[in-house]
């Protein structure tokens, strides 16, 4: 293969898809006629950062949600899993009107309920090992829980310094995943303190 050649694939194999062609990959049974063909072109515009801001004011049942908030976010992450502070797209602060934290909402706004699932994927891989930082990470909201929503955890928070809470002060999916980790610390908690002795399959048998 010739260096043209190789090039040529090479590009070919990381060409990103189109926001419609990712949708209708995500979603098989998605129909883009009409109304939601051109949709997808304004979201994917806002993705590539051709549009620096943009509110969504759709009819009820016209697929906003799974546009905007469902496959927007996971195409944004595919473009860039990181959305470091550096990439144009990131917005560390939410604040100002609403078009200026519409923008924010998902592209640098930390969610608190996305802890959970990241605590248990690490408590699959490492075990007991991460009992440390787990306990680390929950700690970290005691101090909210009297700031913003008393006894409760907020929606979003600020990706930058000092990560200041933001939208609902009480939201149900952060509490109930800060929750839920707390019973993953308190499960491995137990494993870390038992005394008994687990045997593999292979030994069972030389006892």
């Amino acid at each position: 293969m010739s260096e043209t050649e190789t090039e040529t694939a090479a590009g070919a194999a990381t060409t990103v898809p189109s926001f419609a062609e990712f949708a209708s990959a995500m979603v098989p049974e998605l129909s883009l006629e009409g109304f939601h063909a051109a949709y997808y072109r304004v979201l994917g515009a806002f993705a590539a950062g051709r549009l620096r801001r943009l509110i969504v004011t759709v009819p009820p049942q016209h697929g906003k949600s799974l546009g905007s908030s469902v496959l927007l976010p996971a195409y944004i992450l595919g473009l860039d899993p990181t959305l470091a502070p550096k990439n144009p797209l990131y917005q560390g602060r939410y604040g100002g009107d609403q078009a200026t934290r519409d923008s924010a909402y998902h592209q640098g706004t930390v969610w608190p309920w996305l802890l959970g699932p990241y605590i248990e994927a690490n408590f699959r891989v490492y075990g007991k090992q991460f009992l440390t930082t787990a306990k680390e990470l929950v700690a970290g909201f005691e101090e909210d829980m009297t700031s913003y929503g008393l006894c409760s955890i907020a929606e979003i928070y600020d990706g930058d310094p000092p990560h200041t809470p933001n939208g609902c002060i009480s939201q149900a999916w952060s509490v109930a995943e800060i929750l839920r980790s707390m019973k993953l610390i308190e499960q491995y908690t137990k494993i870390q303190n038992s005394k008994v002795k687990i045997t593999s399959p292979k030994n069972r048998g030389k006892q």
